[in-house]
């Protein structure tokens, strides 16, 4: 990534979380960048495009994270266990690491929520985040751990079942409240891959 889109997306994110995503204007960003209206479109279609771009950063900067936080002799429960309960406490962290930084990730997932994941973008456009998970789960259904026919849809499924421990259904919620609410999502989750 050269210098000039890199100071764009750092000097959005800084506006995003000061003024919020809807008030945030192009010109804001222009000027905040000291980079020219004009050469802010050669790299971004439009303000949808820079939120887009913030959300693969967040999203390969959690599976960074992720990837770290899973170690290679765990089970595939355990590291699909980690996983999990690792991914929503960082979801959870990000939401709650500012004020507007809840409108961000609702903007993120609403833009991420287009990226469908079938045989057909499996190994070029999917998050990376969606592809620690599909490793774990192929590597248990390979050791005879986990038990399912179809991992696109077992992954839609997994996605949505999370859904409500991401805003703005999670911002009443406290971090032990969620981290406890979530082992027993973890649990179904779990117990329904066993064989």
């Amino acid at each position: 990534m050269d210098n000039k889109k890199r100071k764009i997306l750092e000097k959005s994110k800084e506006l995003f979380f000061i003024y919020g995503v809807k008030k945030t204007t192009v010109d804001e960003i222009a000027k905040a960048s000291g980079i020219g209206k004009g050469t802010i479109y050669l790299y971004f279609s439009s303000k949808n495009d820079i939120v887009a771009e913030l959300a693969d950063l967040e999203a390969n900067n959690i599976a960074t994270q992720l990837k770290n936080k899973i170690l290679p002799e765990y089970s595939s429960e355990k590291k699909l266990r980690v996983y999990i309960k690792s991914f929503i406490m960082k979801s959870y962290d990000f939401v709650n690491s500012n004020v507007h930084a809840s409108e961000l990730f609702v903007i993120m997932r609403q833009l991420r929520d287009t990226c469908k994941i079938d045989e057909k973008n499996y190994n070029t456009a999917m998050p990376a985040a969606i592809q620690i998970l599909s490793e774990i789960l192929l590597e248990g259904k390979k050791k005879g751990s986990f038990c399912f026919d179809n991992i696109f849809e077992l992954i839609e499924n997994m996605s949505f079942a999370l859904q409500s421990y991401f805003p703005p259904f999670s911002t009443e919620l406290s971090r032990e409240d969620l981290d406890k609410k979530s082992d027993y999502i973890i649990g179904l989750i779990i117990n329904n891959l066993i064989k």
